[in-house]
Formats: C-alpha cells, structure tokens, sequence
C-alpha cells in the first residue's frame, strides 16, 4: 500500500506541474465541510462535524486541481459534546465534463484526492488531546471525490462528495474512512 501512496502522490505532483504551466484559470476555492467517518460497525452516536476548505486552484477546460486545507472529522452526541478534528491538505486530480459554453454554464467532476495529514484534535468536554499524524492515525488518506457545480464568468459554485478507501486510524479497532460533503464558491482569474 505505500509503494501505491507513493505512485499516486507522484502523478499528482506531475500532473498538477503540468496543469499550472497550462492553466486556463489560477483562482482561491473558499468553502465549508460537511465530515463524518464511516465504520463498519457504527455508533448511531456519531454524527457530521464542519470545517473549513480553502486553498488555491488551477483549472483547464476539462481538468481541475488545487492545494486545500481541509478539515474532516466527526462528533459525538453525548453529555460532553466531543468531537474529532483532523486537519488535512487535499490534492484533488479531478476530470470535468462542461455543459453550456466556456464563460457559464454546469459542470459534473470526478477523480481521486490525496490528502496529507496535519494531524488532528479530540476534544471532550474540558478535555482535548492532539493526535499526531502519523503515530494515532496514517500520515495519508486516499478517496474518490464527485462533484457538480455552476461557472459564471470568472466564479464558481460547487458541491462535492468525498469518500476516503484508505483508513484513518492505526491499530486493531474497526477501520475509520473519512467521509465529506463540501460546499464552496471560487474566483477565477480572467484570462488574457
């Protein structure tokens, strides 16, 4: 599984290269996250926590990418209200199919998402502990992301769906796969 992480953080690094020299649009993404975690055997105590997304982006015609901060994690319904924050950096390769003409119109994305670890925070009632990339949970996470959304001149709005393949946590309990829902608006540099 590491030598596929480090194939995958590979083609993403090249092939964000290549999207920024050819870039059609260089714009910020600002948005807010939906997280939760999916296990098998799940506690009907777990429930969606949100975050932020933001970082910049380049897009062409049909490809999309970024480097975001973005926070996942998931709370739980108790007396303490406790919750998990795991703060990541996202690396989407996202394919686009555009409907309508090049300065408006809806668009469908897909494509896979590598996000690096920044390590995370349990808070519980008073109590709150880090939890360090690496140690308490893997240092990378890998999912498939969907999204759709609107461009008008030089903004965007979106709605995307994250779901990691790659477990979040270390050790012998179930595994833990992240799960996001993302709203977000961009601004797109004009072209010249």
């Amino acid at each position: 599984m590491k030598n596929f992480k480090k194939k995958m953080l590979l083609l993403a690094i090249v092939a964000t290269g290549s999207l920024t020299v050819s870039a059609q649009g260089l714009g910020v993404v600002l948005g807010g996250n939906s997280g939760s975690i999916f296990v098998k055997n799940k506690s009907s105590d777990i429930t969606r926590l949100n975050g932020v997304f933001i970082g910049p982006s380049y897009q062409t015609e049909h490809w999309s990418t970024g480097l975001y901060f973005s926070q996942k994690g998931y709370s739980i319904n108790n007396s303490n209200n406790a919750f998990v924050r795991f703060n990541y950096i996202d690396l989407p390769l996202n394919y686009k199919f555009n409907f309508g003409d090049k300065a408006n119109g809806f668009f469908i994305n897909y494509g896979p998402t590598m996000s690096f670890s920044l390590g995370g925070k349990l808070k519980s009632g008073s109590t709150s502990v880090d939890i360090k990339a690496g140690d308490d949970m893997n240092s990378t996470d890998f999912g498939v992301n969907l999204g759709v959304g609107y461009r008008f001149n030089n903004f965007q709005v979106g709605a995307n769906s994250y779901a990691a393949v790659t477990r979040w946590n270390k050790g012998s309990g179930d595994p833990a796969y992240n799960q996001l829902f993302t709203l977000y608006v961009g601004y797109f540099k004009p072209k010249d």
